[in-house]
């Protein structure tokens, strides 16, 4: 595989590693400001940035913003790992990666519904779907590539 590649390769992961430590600022100061507004805390801890940019905003508001941004990340870091499997595989991967994005997100889903039902679902559900929002799947195809047997075309 040309050194092209892998610096894309590369400047891939860098860029889904930025983003995924932009989600965990904006994640972690949206909570802080959450638990502020529903009475949890006394104050919210939330960055100062964060307490001016949501000054007003209702609990629902803030709620519906997070899946929101919980949406874009899932959608921006698929595009990164499709981006990625195919600068490693070609159209190879593909549907799988489609698949396997899809029924993560599904699960999540499901486990998010059933947490109504059955609480101890809820945190799986919550970690299926960081896990769509983090670099981790970029990580593991790059992993991937590097398996025994694997054909070291480009698969087009």
């Amino acid at each position: 595989m040309s050194t092209r590649t892998w610096l894309g390769v590369a400047a891939l992961l860098g860029l889904g590693i930025a983003l995924g430590s932009l989600r965990e600022f904006v994640f972690i100061n949206l909570n802080y400001e959450l638990s502020a507004a529903s009475g949890q805390t006394p104050w919210s801890y939330a960055h100062s940035a964060v307490q001016r940019a949501l000054e007003g905003w209702t609990v629902p508001q803030m709620l519906r913003l997070k899946w929101v941004l919980a949406m874009a990340f899932v959608a921006t870091m698929g595009t990164l790992t499709f981006a990625t499997g195919r600068l490693l595989f070609g159209r190879r991967l593909d549907r799988v990666i489609g698949l396997g994005y899809g029924l993560i997100a599904l699960l999540a889903l499901l486990l998010h519904v059933a947490a109504h039902w059955l609480p101890f679902t809820a945190s799986a559900g919550v970690k299926l779907l960081h896990l769509l929002q983090y670099p981790m799947p970029i990580v593991v195809l790059v992993v991937a590539r590097f398996l025994p047997g694997e054909v070291k075309g480009d698969g087009r």
